[in-house]
């Protein structure tokens, strides 16, 4: 089984982030790497490395990671990745999978798209049992109603 693994931040190397997807990367590789059965490939950007991985092999892609994905995906049989939902990256690369009908260790283009969004999130949960919630609109907040929301559902803010 040929599984290709790779975490957003740590292609582009965004600094800000790098550390916390960065690692999560890492340790799903070291996880995947002691398994004989799987072939694992893992897309990192030139900057970076990951040390102590007898088996998994790094590819290079520092940028424009949708079109390598376009052209590369069909090679293999599984993909695992790691994705922000904003910007609707997660989404975008869902979709690119999916659309190719390569098996993923993730969320469906559907469920991404709904995550991320709250008010998404919330109208398709809306009969689950959920916290208590007002919709307070920022141009007009009215301290009253909010203290009769909280006095009624016996919450907090």
């Amino acid at each position: 089984m040929k599984f290709l693994v790779f975490e957003y931040s740590s292609i582009y190397f965004q600094e800000n982030i790098i550390s916390e997807g960065f690692s999560m990367l890492r340790e799903i590789l070291y996880d995947l790497d002691v398994i004989d059965e799987y072939s694992v490939d893992y897309l990192i950007n030139s900057k970076l490395s990951i040390d102590n991985l007898s088996k998994c092999r790094p590819i290079t892609v520092n940028d424009n990671l949708n079109e390598w994905l376009r052209c590369n995906i069909k090679s293999y049989d599984y993909i695992i990745f790691i994705a922000p939902e904003d910007e609707h990256l997660q989404y975008e690369i869902t979709k690119i999978i999916e659309d190719e009908n390569i098996k993923k260790i993730a969320s469906d283009s559907t469920t991404s798209d709904i995550c991320s969004s709250k008010i998404k999130t919330y109208n398709n949960i809306c009969d689950v049992l959920k916290i208590p919630t007002l919709k307070v609109e920022v141009d007009n907040i009215c301290s009253d109603a909010i203290s009769e929301f909280i006095d009624e559902n016996k919450t907090c803010i």
